[in-house]
């Protein structure tokens, strides 16, 4: 009889097993859809806005219009500046500048949250956004070791609370992406477990990814890119972000941005100028429908364009992009600068007429002057001394570095006497 007992002991814990491990099998996480009214997903970072429970729904209406093109942000800036200047408002409006492309404004709301702030969860969310306006005042040199300072502060404040999934996995999010920024090319493929343990994870919660891990296979991509230089595996994370766009969010802006990132990609490989030219062409195509002209972020494609036609040997298609940039821009930027030194290249190349390739060439280094680009003034500056030299200026001004002053200083009167740019 005990060798009986045994038997149906043994075939009781197999069944016992059998049945669950197949349940276990057949239980799914459900599908929940993640509220991500506070949430933007930016060119290189996940901008974040407050709760603001006692603001009411006027508040939540104009975060929405933080998610439209140029003329809708600046709409909700202006409705933001007519609330309470609250640690949630001040941090929308930095969000807003942040989405205009002007950190230093942006910076400047930001630092009035951070006085007043007493939560420590609308602190971290501040800290994060404040970390994107550092990385843009940085980009021209490419050196983020700021932004990531701030970042890093802004994680170690939220795990004091730790009290949303969400929050602290988009803080995370920045801080991975902000730190590949700050080692590239080197070290970056450390970072892919870390991304891919943040996919799992917000699959394995919500049942899918979404928002959050749209951007982190963005952060895959670029791995890919950096590490291996592997360009068609980068492509299908690319794909695959904008494939979940499609089906949870349909955001422009994310679509733009993404093939922005991928034309990047092209640019640096070679013999690819062409694929990159593609994608250049489909931000293009949406942007000239969805954004506003004078958006930054539009006609700096026209100038990422602008470059390759050039690149290309396509000159009139070249000045036509960087024409559009002058025409269109409301504020001297960096773009604006570049569009008038290709402007004055192709001149040259195209006319031979050194006097008006001069006028862009001091017009593009009186605004490089407010950047923190040495290599970009030396490379204007060579471009001028060589007009200087081969086009006998030097008969009637022998000395050029007198010369080269004194057409700086009159070229910064005449564009202040045009006010041209707001």
């Amino acid at each position: 009889m005990k060798p009986i007992k045994s038997k149906v002991l043994k075939y009781s814990i197999f069944f016992l097993l059998l049945f669950s491990t197949t349940g276990c099998q057949n239980q799914t996480t459900e599908v929940q859809k993640i509220d991500d009214t506070r949430y933007i997903v930016d060119q290189q970072m996940i901008l974040i806005l407050c709760e603001a429970p006692d603001a009411g729904s006027e508040y939540i209406d104009i975060l929405n219009s933080l998610k439209g093109n140029g003329d809708e942000v600046l709409a909700a800036i202006e409705q933001l500046e007519g609330l309470e200047q609250t640690v949630p408002v001040q941090n929308a409006i930095g969000v807003g500048k942040n989405l205009l492309r002007k950190p230093d404004e942006a910076e400047v709301y930001f630092q009035r949250a951070l006085e007043t702030v007493e939560n420590p969860t609308d602190k971290a969310i501040v800290l994060s956004n404040l970390a994107e306006s550092k990385y843009y005042q940085k980009q021209y040199i490419k050196q983020y070791d700021e932004a990531l300072s701030v970042m890093n502060q802004a994680v170690e404040e939220y795990q004091n609370v730790n009290t949303d999934m969400v929050l602290s996995m988009v803080l995370e999010s920045n801080q991975i992406r902000l730190a590949m920024m700050e080692e590239y090319p080197q070290l970056v493929a450390k970072y892919a477990l870390k991304i891919k343990e943040l996919l799992k994870k917000e699959k394995k919660q919500f049942g899918a990814n979404q928002f959050i891990g749209m951007f982190n296979l963005q952060s895959m991509a670029l791995v890919c890119h950096y590490d291996d230089e592997k360009i068609e595996r980068s492509l299908e994370y690319m794909e695959k972000a904008v494939d979940i766009n499609h089906q949870w969010y349909q955001y422009t802006f994310f679509d733009i941005r993404t093939y922005n990132l991928i034309s990047d990609m092209f640019y640096y490989e070679p013999d690819s100028m062409e694929k990159g030219l593609e994608y250049e062409n489909k931000c293009i195509e949406l942007l000239d429908e969805w954004q506003s002209d004078w958006h930054y972020d539009r006609l700096q494609i026209y100038t990422k364009r602008g470059q390759s036609y050039y690149s290309m040997g396509e000159l009139e298609k070249s000045s036509e992009d960087y024409n559009l940039v002058l025409e269109q821009s409301r504020d001297e930027t960096d773009i604006v600068s570049i569009s008038y030194y290709y402007l004055g290249q192709i001149d040259l190349m195209q006319r031979n007429v050194p006097e008006k390739a001069l006028d862009y060439y001091f017009k593009a280094y009186c605004i490089w002057q407010r950047y923190d680009r040495p290599s970009s003034l030396q490379t204007i500056k060579q471009s001028i001394e060589n007009v200087y030299y081969r086009y006998g200026y030097e008969n009637e001004n022998p000395d050029f570095e007198d010369w080269f002053v004194e057409n700086i200083e009159k070229t910064k009167k005449e564009m202040k006497d045009e006010e041209r740019y707001s």
